[in-house]
């Protein structure tokens, strides 16, 4: 199954502590056929009451168990999905939120981090690209003279080839980043540098963590917060709202899981010369 990488460690880790179960534990074998929906509520019960997991960890392994019933059913491990109709808990929203503009204006001029990661959160912030896609992200793809960069289909949450506007500011930043590499190089590889091998999106995530300690900053201020905060900016300065949409490859701006398709593979103007 072609699952990207955090999902995938996400899957095994979600797996083990199944397999741990007591239930299950104290069987030789594991048999599909041993998971009821009594069982698995049973383990879902346990996580929330004695392991102490959030509701929103909890729901996340109801929801792996049932994206794992619908396997066993659809190659006739089972004859139903024992985790169908096991209902969520009510959480709380996540734990995320825009950082300030005079924030991040002093964490892109903090010269003591990384040059290349302050590149690689500008890309967050104004091209709202997420950490998988700028872990893909191939010098080929981006088509400088144009403003736009034009993100691949196998690279896109959405399964979509779509073009994002690049800030005339950042034009220069990429070209000295990219200076003197072969054009299939990833933008960012190891060590942030363009390379053949690519950093991890989870490598991203760690460094971030450095990042926000070094600045002193709460843990509501998250890797993603870049993207709340771009969008929130773009909204404030008057980037018509279709614009930013297109921009964050939403259906709309209230971050939801419908997404639109950008038209065309030009740079809107608006976005060509934003900056915070």
């Amino acid at each position: 199954i072609n699952k990207r990488p955090d999902t995938e460690r996400t899957y095994l880790s979600f797996v083990r502590n199944l397999l741990t179960y007591a239930p299950i534990a104290k069987a030789a074998v594991f048999y599909t056929f041993n998971l009821t929906t009594d069982l698995l509520q049973e383990f879902l019960t346990e996580l929330y009451l004695v392991r102490g997991v959030s509701a929103r960890t909890r729901n996340n392994y109801k929801g792996f168990l049932q994206t794992f019933g619908a396997y066993l059913l659809a190659h006739r491990f089972c004859k139903i999905n024992p985790a169908e109709g096991i209902s969520s808990l009510r959480s709380k929203p996540k734990k995320r939120t825009a950082i300030p503009l005079d924030q991040i204006s002093r964490m892109l001029g903090t010269e003591s981090i990384d040059a290349r990661y302050r590149l690689l959160c500008s890309m967050v912030l104004y091209c709202l690209m997420r950490r998988t896609e700028l872990t893909k992200l191939r010098i080929r793809d981006l088509e400088l003279e144009k403003q736009v960069l034009i993100l691949p289909s196998h690279s896109s949450k959405n399964r979509q080839e779509q073009p994002v506007a690049i800030p005339t500011h950042l034009i220069e930043k990429l070209k000295a980043h990219i200076e003197g590499y072969p054009g299939h190089f990833l933008v960012f590889g190891s060590n942030l540098k363009p390379s053949r091998s690519a950093v991890t999106p989870k490598k991203v995530s760690d460094l971030w963590d450095k990042l926000r300690k070094q600045m002193g900053w709460p843990s509501e201020y998250q890797f993603y917060s870049l993207k709340d905060t771009g969008i929130t900016a773009m909204l404030e300065r008057g980037i018509p709202v279709l614009q930013v949409r297109d921009q964050a490859r939403h259906s709309d701006i209230s971050i939801t899981n419908l997404y639109a398709k950008a038209q065309g593979k030009q740079a809107p103007e608006g976005l060509k010369n934003f900056e915070l």
